[in-house]
């Protein structure tokens, strides 16, 4: 076990696909996990028989049986649930806490702090669709880390030991980080999602509009990998065609107002994009920006 974690025992709040993926991560990297806090049992005990380890609680005072603490709940709910276990458990000295949240900083459970822990957080930039798959995509990702001094060398080897890389981030980089950790993954969804839409209009395409898009997404996500957003860059807009814009705005709306809406928003994201990769002509960036309506945006 790495010199940062000797001697820690983990309790997990929060029995969901971040607290089941990193706990299982670690179980099975050697560090014990005591207990897991619910507030449903039934979600407890299936998330302690997911990790393989733990007792499952639905008391608050069962963090008091480890030594290192993670609350992994949903942001909205993180301080309350801080303020519950400050007052429910005891920990013994050079205990830590440590929070999953991208966007929070440490503070937010800083009630912890009055029962001797020093408070950290950890965020793997990762997707948590389930967690099974989330434990098989956590080696070689990024982890961001924040918190009292205290809590930087366990933080950094528990990233480690679930196969991440450790970055130190400051408590007000954080939002900006989760921004660009939610464009990244939520969005390319939802492009994705709007891919299937536009294509679902079309007869032939209507029965499963998604199958043909995985063959592009993978090729366009392996460019991106391989060659860089400047470069993987291609179609009409980056090419500068602006009558092949023109065509795809008439297209849709001859079939749906509403996807127009869309389309032009994605377009004006693609053409801020190619007009940093310095392959799209001022005189051509500027007409389909008047197409879709965001002229402002190369100004």
């Amino acid at each position: 076990m790495p010199r940062g974690l000797a001697r820690r025992r983990l309790v997990i709040v929060g029995a969901g696909v971040v607290g089941r993926s990193l706990g299982a991560a670690w179980h099975a990297a050697g560090l014990p996990v005591a207990a897991v806090i619910s507030r449903s049992a039934a979600r407890a005990r299936a998330a302690c028989r997911f990790i393989g380890a733990g007792t499952a609680a639905t008391d608050s005072a069962a963090a008091s049986a480890g030594n290192l603490l993670m609350l992994a709940t949903i942001d909205r709910v993180l301080e309350g649930t801080a303020r519950k276990i400050a007052a429910r458990a005891r920990f013994e000295p050079g205990a830590i806490a440590f929070h999953c949240s991208g966007a929070l900083p440490a503070d937010a459970i800083g009630a912890l702090r009055a029962q001797g822990a020093a408070v950290g957080s950890l965020h793997p930039l990762q997707t948590f669709a389930s967690p099974a798959q989330a434990r098989l995509l956590l080696p070689g990702s990024t982890f961001a880390i924040e918190g009292d001094r205290g809590t930087a060398a366990a933080l950094f080897a528990l990233a480690r030991l679930a196969g991440g890389r450790p970055v130190r981030l400051a408590a007000e980089e954080k939002a900006l980080y989760h921004a660009a950790a939610a464009v990244a993954s939520n969005c390319t969804v939802a492009v994705a999602h709007l891919a299937g839409a536009l294509l679902g209009t079309l007869p032939s395409f209507a029965r499963n509009p998604a199958a043909p898009l995985w063959p592009l997404l993978h090729g366009t996500l392996g460019n991106l990998e391989r060659l860089g957003s400047a470069r993987a860059l291609t179609g009409p807009i980056v090419r500068g065609d602006a009558a092949t814009v023109r065509a795809h705005v008439a297209a849709l709306a001859r079939v749906d107002k509403k996807l127009v809406a869309a389309y032009r928003l994605a377009a004006s994201v693609t053409l801020w994009a190619a007009a940093a990769s310095g392959r799209l002509q001022s005189r051509d960036a500027a007409q389909i920006a008047r197409i879709v309506g965001v002229s402002r945006l190369l100004r």
